[in-house]
């Protein structure tokens, strides 16, 4: 049987990459692949379900872009070490970025159901993060846990609690006439513009007036 030999600097290249192959087909490709080019297909199917998971994307899509976020190595390992705890979120097109959220229901699909905690609204108590990005104006990202660099006029020597309509306040609110307030601490300042979530909720105190 002959065989023939082609370097490898001259080797070509694919008139076109198919990175759409599944989870099966990759997983086979050690076996089912019967040229290189295919068992590179395979490979670069394989990068596009780091990126993307099942989602439509391309393997040669910058992952920081997709993820609004540093995705290396490096990073994830100082999100591990400080804690960082992200949850996707179906939030309200009124919801901005920087606000107390309160889990609000169950899981939509894949996402937690929030809405503006309410100092005020029992029914919106307690806080369960910060919303912190916006993906579209119904979806975003909230900290459970971790840094939060959104803020600004933060004084370390004050502490802050859960105000009205998903607002940071200090001092802590108080009950107005014939009605209530729920107390909650939010976090830790660190210095003027960082806030530092513990992922705990409360203590929790209600004043009634």
């Amino acid at each position: 049987m002959g065989r023939s030999l082609q370097r490898l600097d001259s080797l070509a290249k694919p008139d076109s990459f198919n990175d759409q192959k599944t989870a099966s087909q990759v997983a086979n490709s050690e076996v089912s692949s019967t040229d290189l080019a295919t068992f590179g297909e395979a490979l670069l199917s394989q990068i596009k379900r780091i990126i993307h998971g099942d989602d439509a994307g391309n393997w040669n899509d910058d992952i920081m872009t997709v993820l609004s976020a540093p995705a290396s190595l490096k990073a994830l390992l100082t999100y591990t070490t400080q804690g960082v705890i992200d949850v996707s979120v179906k939030c309200l097109a009124t919801d901005s970025v920087g606000e107390l959220m309160h889990i609000n229901g169950d899981l939509v699909g894949d996402d937690w159901d929030v809405t503006k905690a309410d100092c005020f609204n029992e029914s919106k108590m307690p806080v369960s993060g910060i919303l912190i990005s916006k993906d579209t104006s119904t979806s975003g990202i909230m900290r459970r846990s971790g840094i939060v660099n959104l803020y600004a006029g933060l004084d370390i020597t004050k502490h802050y609690f859960v105000g009205s309509a998903g607002t940071l306040v200090n001092p802590a609110p108080i009950a107005p006439p014939a009605g209530y307030a729920v107390v909650q601490r939010i976090g830790l300042p660190l210095n003027a513009s960082a806030l530092y979530l513990t992922g705990e909720v409360g203590p929790l105190f209600k004043l009634v007036n």
